[in-house]
């Protein structure tokens, strides 16, 4: 269910609604904050609106860049599962070689005849 909360970024009142924990979007209003701190020191002729600009569209950096990263991991745990199953594959058409090598064997020595290819 929705809840109003009361943020202050960057000296400015918001009234949000959200299904999110309180206390995670308070952080979220923190590390903004701390963002738009830390770029409005460095650049003291912006604005409150431009520094705003600035930490979003670094944010939407971040963002994108830890999507592509996200994508390629996925498709690197695909193929490392795709090779854990050919893995397998192999593994039980050994052990069941070996298994028919194993009774081809006990039955040649059932029979006398004990010669090794």
């Amino acid at each position: 269910m929705p809840r109003k909360l009361r943020l202050r970024i960057a000296g400015f009142e918001y009234v949000v609604n959200t299904d999110e924990d309180p206390e995670y979007v308070r952080a979220l209003t923190t590390q903004l904050n701390e963002k738009i701190a830390g770029l409005a020191e460095k650049n003291p002729q912006l604005s409150t609106t431009m520094v705003g600009i600035l930490a979003a569209l670094e944010y939407c950096d971040e963002t994108k860049k830890a999507r592509i990263d996200a994508e390629n991991l996925r498709l690197q745990l695909k193929g490392f599962v795709e090779e854990i199953a050919r893995a397998r594959m192999e593994t039980d058409a050994a052990q069941k070689r070996a298994a028919a090598l194993a009774r081809e064997l006990t039955e040649l020595n059932k029979s006398g005849q004990t010669r090794l290819p």
